[in-house]
This record gives structure tokens, C-alpha cells and sequence, in this order.
């Protein structure tokens, strides 16, 4: 699919804010480290922590010294599992953890390659993994009729976990809000709900190639009954914006809105980064505690108020249109 200039040049008209810079987990770039081998560096990125206990990171290799088939690259990466900052269990061929909790266990989603064809994924599902019982791979149904993309890609990535009732649910798509439950023990996924909102993603400009992405898993917020979580958006030029969304906690759980696209701070002195990947998110008293990978390279970690989150989503038609400057940071 070809893009033209009119759409990079529309895209990159779109405002972005920008929030303080998460604290670098050099825990984690230790761990990379020692993993590394003669032949093959690893970098710790999309840190996914549950809490302050249970953190997965995706481990993405690459040889220090001449190329390597994207498959084999593909077999040798890496989740791991840390408990209290130590490695309790490691599985291969997964990318993009999102972790949740059910019933006293510690779950895993991630993006699973079941094939390729020539150096791309030429089929990619949604797998779980509970820690209980970490040997057990479980591949997730694709729910029918749900994908705007069945006819070009095999693709199945960026469904996000949130509690509800007891259970966990899957946020399958944003726009429309499609959301599906699972059996977690087979894999079978059936759609729910389904709900469209175009007014509270209208600002972004976005098309279906160019649309919010599932991220961080959502949290739920008692005092609003609602929930929020943070969108990712691929860009023309590749670069990645990220974005705060709100919706019901009633079912169809509709939206309710979206902040301005927003990134993090890079490091002083430094690049804008092109990619940071929000791939963990949950509560802790009045704040919402964001772990992301920068460039494929590292994960950082950032405690942001839950307030300025919810204003960011109020004023997130105003900001986009440049109307509204950012709220302060508190």
C-alpha cells in the first residue's frame, strides 16, 4: 500500500504534546546484558509491569556482526517473566507482552508468529501464557468479522486486557470500540460489544491504516466509572504518537474521549525518540504508573497523575487543534 504526500504532509500538521521523561530501568538493561551472548546482543524493551512485583519485557535480539535471517531473529526473541526483580520464566518466539491479573494469577498476552513468508510474519496471532502454569501456550480464536485487515495481512496484534465483573475482557479494536471475552483455557474468543464513536477520534485525522492501536491494558477508574488506557498511533513516517482514551464501564463500554497525541520527553541533549511503545499501565494511589520501550532499545517507567490523564482527554479536541496549550504537569 502506497502513501502519498498529501497524507504525510496532513499527518505531520497534527499537534503533539509532549509529557516528562519516564525513568530508564537500567535493572532491566543489566539483565539484557547478561543474556547477551558472543554472537548476539539483547535490548530490554516494552517493559509490561503488572505492579510493582510482576514485570514481563520483551528481549529483541540483535547480532553484533554481520546479518541474520529476520526468522531466526524471530525464534530468538524473547519474553521474560520478573518477580521482585528476578527472572522466574523465559519463552521465545513473542513479542509485546501485555500483562493481567485473574483470580491470584499473573497472565501473559503477547503476539505470537506461527509462519513467514520470506522475511516478514506471514500469519501472527494473540497467545496467552498463565504463570501458574507457564509450559501451556494458549492461541487465541480470531473473533469473525472483527478485522479491517483479514484481506491484506494475516495479522492479529495490539488486543489490550481490562477487568470487568470478575472476569478480563479484550479490547479487540478502539474505533470501533469491538470488545471480545476469551476462554482462556482453549483460546475460543467471541465479540460482545460493539460500539462506534467517531466524534472522539475525529481530531486525530486518521484513516483505518493509520489508526489507534490497542496498548497499555486499561485500568479501571472507580470514582469515574469508567476506564482509561493509551492508544498508539504508526504514523506515515514510521514514527509513533501516543494518545489517553476513556470509555464506559457499563457495557457497550463506549468511548467517551481522547486526549491530543502526546509522547515522553527524550533524554537531555538527545533526538526526539521515533518509537515509544506503551505496553504496561496500572494504578497506584492517585497515579497511573506507564512502562514503554524507546527504539527498540530500552524500556523506561514514568508515574503520571491520574488528574492530568483525565484532563488530557477533556481538552484533547482543543489541544489537537492547537486551541488549548497543555495543562500543567502536577
Amino acid at each position: 500500500m502506497t502513501t502519498s504526500r498529501n497524507q504525510i504532509a496532513s499527518d505531520r500538521c497534527i499537534m503533539r504534546i509532549v509529557l516528562p521523561c519516564g525513568e530508564r530501568l537500567t535493572a532491566l538493561d543489566e539483565l539484557a546484558a547478561s543474556l547477551s551472548t558472543v554472537n548476539m546482543t539483547r535490548h530490554p524493551v516494552n517493559c509490561a509491569s503488572l505492579d510493582k512485583r510482576n514485570r514481563f519485557v520483551r528481549l529483541l535480539p540483535t547480532p553484533r556482526a554481520g546479518k541474520m535471517a529476520s526468522s531466526t531473529l524471530a525464534k530468538a526473541e524473547e519474553i521474560a517473566y520478573l518477580k521482585h526483580g528476578a527472572v522466574v520464566y523465559r519463552f521465545r518466539r513473542a513479542t509485546d507482552p501485555r500483562a493481567f491479573s485473574l483470580n491470584g494469577h499473573v497472565l501473559v498476552l503477547y503476539s505470537r508468529s506461527m509462519s513467514w513468508s520470506g522475511s516478514k510474519p506471514g500469519k501472527i496471532r494473540v497467545a496467552v501464557r498463565n504463570m501458574s502454569a507457564p509450559d501451556k501456550e494458549v492461541i487465541l480464536t480470531v473473533p469473525r468479522g472483527t478485522s479491517p485487515f483479514a484481506k491484506v495481512l494475516d495479522w492479529e496484534k495490539n488486543w489490550t486486557p481490562f477487568p470487568h465483573n470478575g472476569h478480563v475482557l479484550l479490547s479487540y479494536r478502539l474505533a470501533p470500540h469491538v470488545v471480545v471475552r476469551c476462554n482462556w483455557s482453549n483460546g475460543e474468543c467471541v465479540p460482545l460489544h460493539s460500539s462506534h464513536s467517531p466524534a472522539v477520534w475525529a481530531h486525530h485525522n486518521t484513516t483505518a491504516r493509520l489508526g489507534a492501536r490497542g496498548s497499555s491494558p486499561a485500568v479501571w477508574l472507580f470514582n469515574t466509572h469508567s476506564y482509561i488506557g493509551i492508544a498508539h498511533f504508526r504514523n506515515a513516517d514510521s514514527t509513533y504518537d501516543l494518545c489517553f482514551y476513556q470509555f464506559n464501564a457499563t457495557p457497550p463500554f463506549a468511548m467517551l474521549g481522547t486526549s491530543a497525541r502526546f509522547s515522553f520527553a527524550p533524554e537531555p541533549n538527545t533526538k526526539p525518540d521515533k518509537i515509544q511503545f506503551v505496553a504496561g499501565m496500572y494504578k497506584h494511589a492517585d497515579r497511573l504508573v506507564i512502562s514503554y520501550g524507546v527504539d527498540d532499545s530500552y524500556s523506561r517507567e514514568i508515574s503520571v497523575p491520574i488528574s492530568t490523564a483525565l484532563r488530557l482527554v477533556q481538552n484533547g479536541p482543543a489541544m489537537q487543534s492547537g486551541l488549548l496549550s497543555s495543562p500543567v504537569y502536577d
